[in-house]
């Protein structure tokens, strides 16, 4: 017999491509910020979501991108041009 834990795992097949996926709560919570913060970043478009019938979900891997992804600045040059 199948438990309601053992559903709540599982993926969809068309999702499995995806990665791990997260909910905006726990987003919130490896980025400390508020879930109000992860919201903006998705509908700013700075954050993809995915629609999981009513539910927000967003990939672990875009987060961690968004967190700690390419600045555009590179380590050789000074982060305010202005103070030269």
């Amino acid at each position: 017999m199948t438990t309601r834990a053992d559903t709540a795992q599982a993926q969809p097949a068309y999702l499995a491509d995806v990665g791990p996926l997260i909910t905006i709560a726990e987003a919130a919570g490896f980025a400390r910020c508020q879930p109000v913060t992860v919201r903006r970043w998705i509908s700013s478009g700075r954050l993809r979501a995915i629609r999981v019938g009513r539910f927000i979900r967003v990939r672990e891997a875009d987060l961690l991108a968004l967190l700690y992804g390419d600045s555009g600045v590179t380590s050789d040059e000074p982060e305010n041009k202005s103070n030269q």
